[in-house]
């Protein structure tokens, strides 16, 4: 059974935060593009940010759905993935003030909130960074009509942080 991710609240105090997406940059994430702090790796982010052996504390975010198998503590949503109890932690985006159904970004946001980071850096979220909605999933480049919605994701994930004055940066 999943523990309730409030016992991490301020583990991370004044550290920055990781949230690393699955744009197609991620073939080129390298352990050097990491500062101190925690990692969150979305979904397919997960089995790259996990090769890469930080030193940081790292985190898979599947949130949605267990989208694949990791040794690193999961973090998985209440009404979606953590239903079933599934994952290492499990948080609720309406405790977070925030609609059951919010993107995983926008989520991060808080999650790194309640670890009391100053400040979230998105790592290999290209569609923010240059507009660019492809995807690196299981090693291949793949584009999907889907992620047309994936700019205002980031921008719902900018507001947030604002209205918390959480300082974001896009790389």
């Amino acid at each position: 059974m999943a523990t309730p991710i409030e016992t991490l609240r301020d583990a991370y105090r004044g550290q920055t935060c990781w949230v690393v997406g699955s744009g197609q940059s991620l073939r080129y994430l390298q352990a050097s593009d990491f500062g101190e702090g925690p990692v969150i790796a979305v979904n397919w982010a997960t089995p790259v940010v996990e090769s890469l052996n930080l030193e940081n504390p790292v985190y898979s975010m599947q949130k949605d759905a267990e989208f694949c198998k990791t040794k690193l503590p999961t973090l998985s949503h209440f009404w979606e993935s953590g239903k079933s109890g599934w994952g290492t932690y499990v948080f609720d985006n309406n405790h977070f003030g925030l609609s059951w159904n919010n993107p995983s970004l926008v989520s991060a946001v808080k999650i790194a909130e309640l670890w009391g980071c100053t400040q979230v850096v998105f790592l290999c979220c290209d569609s923010m960074k240059n507009g660019d909605i492809q995807s690196y999933e299981h090693g291949e480049v793949i584009k999907k009509d889907c992620r047309f919605g994936y700019m205002l994701i980031g921008k719902i994930a900018n507001q947030i942080a604002e209205q918390i004055h959480m300082p974001v940066e896009w790389r």
